[in-house]
């Protein structure tokens, strides 16, 4: 029988922690929300102008440091992210943190100032959807943030990028002689962003083949440990527990690095919070969703866009996941999203 106290002490600290943060988030962003009457605004806002200042240093120093190697490293840093190395930096605000295998050429992954580029590449999409899809930007700034996504050469958010670029043209294609070209152009963008999401997978799959069976050895051993412990879960970052049902062979190292870690968020999240933790994520992305469809507001995409990202990435314990659902916990009701 699994009880309370099969938990760790900090576990319970980490589930009284992430409900204080998200209490507290949730009555800024309602009282910001009361009185500027708008979906915009509060920290979301800064944290979108702050995100295109970061993809506007990153994306350049990526470029003229990593690509074309016009301006040198200025320092190394210590690195203890998957393996003890040092990595080139650039002024201390750009650091070479990943490298990546594009067939047969290494490329440095954009990183910005995080310890690898999964990480960066959340913070870009969240930043992104919220600009294009409930701020309603469509000039420099989503280029920008578009760009950056691309080079940080992860799958997510390259996917996303291509599917705001999806957007934006599907809504170019509207009214009079547009609509009629936009019958014709707008299932051949389909049918391409299909084709690439097809070839990127299989890239990704024959390139990387250690990350893809990790990460189908993460789902069965989430679902076991979930098997275990169906309601409360087995505690939040009990890696120890997951471990119990991870295959052997990934308690050894890989050229020198342990192998035995998670990568899956919907499956931790269910194998550590149980139900109890995945309906309280749950219900405010779920809510969202249909309400924003009801009253036809962009938001149901932004919540999808979560949704998905949660699939592949391990953020739901990060400060801005947190963030993100207790604004769409504030923001998802019937009078806000009628007014937007």
């Amino acid at each position: 029988m699994h009880t309370l106290s099969a938990y760790p002490e900090f576990n319970m600290r980490t589930y009284l922690l992430l409900l204080l943060v998200f209490d507290l988030l949730v009555l800024e962003l309602g009282i910001k929300n009361y009185r500027e009457r708008s979906l915009t605004g509060g920290i979301i806002e800064r944290f979108y102008r702050l995100t295109v200042i970061l993809a506007t240093i990153s994306v350049c120093c990526w470029i003229l440091v990593s690509i074309v190697k016009v301006l040198p490293v200025t320092g190394y840093t210590g690195y203890f992210w998957g393996g003890d190395r040092l990595v080139g930096n650039f002024l201390k605000i750009y650091f070479e943190s990943q490298d990546y295998n594009f067939m047969g050429i290494v490329i440095s992954r954009n990183s910005g100032i995080f310890p690898e580029a999964p990480m960066y590449a959340f913070v870009l999409i969240i930043a992104s959807a919220y600009g294009y899809f409930i701020r309603g930007d469509r000039d420099r700034n989503i280029v920008c943030l578009v760009i950056t996504m691309f080079s940080t050469l992860s799958m997510t958010a390259i996917i996303m990028a291509i599917f705001i670029g999806l957007c934006y043209f599907m809504k170019k294609f509207k009214g009079g002689y547009q609509a009629v070209l936009g019958t014709v152009v707008v299932p051949i963008m389909f049918v391409g962003f299909g084709y690439l999401l097809a070839q990127l997978l299989s890239f990704k799959s024959s390139n990387d083949t250690l990350s893809t069976s990790l990460r189908l050895d993460d789902i069965k051993a989430g679902y076991l440990l979930w098997k275990v412990h169906p309601y409360l879960g087995a505690g939040m970052d009990n890696l120890a527990a997951l471990q119990q049902y991870m295959s052997a062979e990934r308690l050894y190292t890989y050229m020198g690095v342990n192998q035995a870690w998670y990568s899956l968020g919907w499956s931790a999240i269910l194998a550590y919070g149980g139900l109890y933790l995945t309906l309280i994520y749950s219900y405010p992305l779920l809510r969202s969703i249909v309400l924003g469809i009801k009253y036809r507001n962009s938001i149901w995409i932004f919540s999808f866009v979560i949704i998905l990202s949660l699939f592949i990435l391990i953020v739901y314990g990060s400060p801005l996941f947190i963030f993100t659902l207790a604004y769409l916990w504030i923001n998802s009701n019937k009078e806000t999203l009628q007014r937007t």
